[in-house]
């Protein structure tokens, strides 16, 4: 088995659904995320919410196993083409999960023209981060960052573009 095969076969095996829901507004889904803890996913709630779940007792978490078949980002056939391109380590598929998973126009705002070879794109994303102007555009730049110190510009413009095409143009 190839080397990508095994790390994506690895990386799906640890992955988990956590579901969050206002148990007083009837069980309604406030946040759901694919991750491989419940930590990850904690931080992750309280970084789209801006608040803590423990600090609101009427939020409830479920966790549930990911069943083989379940479609990932990584799974469409752009993404394991950059994946196996630029030599992505299964440790990082969450990032480019994660990344997916944010509106396409924060997405575009933030990252569109950020990777150049003409400037300097880890201090770019670390203006961004300091002058983000909400929590979600700080975190993309954060994982953007990681991203970016790991694979390097040519990697980091490859992503970006690729996940700029999969995106829908409007978030209704």
């Amino acid at each position: 088995m190839e080397k990508f095969e095994e790390g994506l076969k690895e990386y799906r095996k640890k992955l988990k659904k956590y579901t969050y829901r206002d148990n007083s507004a009837g069980g309604k889904i406030v946040f759901e995320c694919n991750v491989h803890d419940i930590l990850e996913a904690d931080k992750l709630y309280q970084k789209h919410i801006g608040k803590s779940h423990e600090k609101q007792s009427y939020i409830g978490c479920s966790m549930e196993e990911l069943p083989d078949e379940k479609n990932l980002v990584i799974d469409e056939p752009d993404i394991q083409k950059l994946i196996k391109n630029r030599n992505i380590a299964p440790e990082d598929f969450g990032i480019i999960e994660e990344l997916d998973g944010f509106d396409k126009n924060l997405f575009i705002e933030t990252l569109h023209n950020t990777f150049s070879l003409y400037k300097n794109s880890r201090r770019d994303l670390q203006v961004l981060i300091e002058n983000s102007k909400n929590e979600e555009q700080k975190r993309i730049c954060e994982l953007s960052l990681k991203f970016l110190d790991k694979y390097g510009v040519y990697a980091s413009m490859n992503m970006v573009g690729v996940l700029e095409d999969r995106k829908p143009w409007l978030k209704k």
